[in-house]
Formats: C-alpha cells, structure tokens, sequence
C-alpha cells in the first residue's frame, strides 16, 4: 500500500511541477511540512501523504482512497497589505485547487474530492506572519485481490 501511497503522490508533485502558475513553485514530496520560518522566505510547496481509507469491495478487489495534503506557505512581511502579500498567496492556492481538481494522474484519475481547509491559517499569519493554506485532495483506486 505504502508504495501506491508513494506512486500517487510523486505523480503529484511532478504535475504540479510541470504546471504553469502566476507564481513560480517548487513542489516537493515531505513527511512533515513544517519548516522553519527563514526557510519560508521563499514559497514553500509540500506534499504530504495523509491517510488511506479501504472500502469493502467485492471479488475482484476493494476501492482505496488516498488522501494527500498540499501545504503551501510562505512568510509575509510585516508591513505588507493584505492586497500585496496574501491575496497573490489566496489565489495561487486556488490554481493549485482547480488544476489538481482538473487533473488525472498517471496511476489514477482526478480526485473525487479536493478540500481546501484551510484557505489561509489566520493562527499563522497572526503569531509568525506565515501564509498557510492545505488542499487535501483524496484518489481513488481499485485494489485488486491477490
């Protein structure tokens, strides 16, 4: 399962890296998106794997949903506008949103759903002036029995 998981989610970054966006990004694949604030000068995009649920299937197999979250981030400056610093941060995230919502890979289909919770953390922004936002998209694939 862990290497379907692993699959998934490198097919992810490489789409998301092979995309164009009104800001340039550098998706990685992490267990933990939590780095430090002076590495979150530049905008950081991490994909996570987080959970895998099975679903009762029948003879020939059961469906597995795998759920990912992209962490996207990026320290703002203090002195900054809401319209300079994170309403360009708010709508990248929603591009990344809508292709990920648009886009199958190669192992599966496109999501059959994508969260975005939350669209921006105002407990970051407010303590460590960090834009934090998380897309958790969930694929779906039919595991077949051995």
């Amino acid at each position: 399962m862990s290497a379907t998981f692993r699959t998934i989610a490198d097919e992810l970054v490489a789409a998301l890296a092979g995309a164009t966006f009104s800001q340039s990004i550098s998706p990685s694949l992490t267990r933990l998106a939590d780095r430090s604030l002076p590495d979150l000068a530049t905008l950081s995009i991490a994909v996570v794997r987080q959970s895998v649920t099975l679903l009762p299937g029948d003879r020939a197999g059961a469906m597995a949903n795998y759920r990912l979250n992209v962490v996207i981030e990026k320290k703002i400056d203090r002195q900054a506008t809401e319209a300079t610093a994170i309403d360009p941060l708010e709508d990248l995230a929603e591009e990344i949103l809508d292709f990920i919502q648009g886009t199958a890979l190669t192992t599966v289909d496109a999501p059959i759903a994508c969260e975005h919770d939350p669209i921006y953390d105002p407990d970051a922004l407010r303590e460590r002036h960090t834009f934090a936002s998380v897309i958790s998209p969930t694929y779906a694939l039919l595991r077949t029995q051995p």
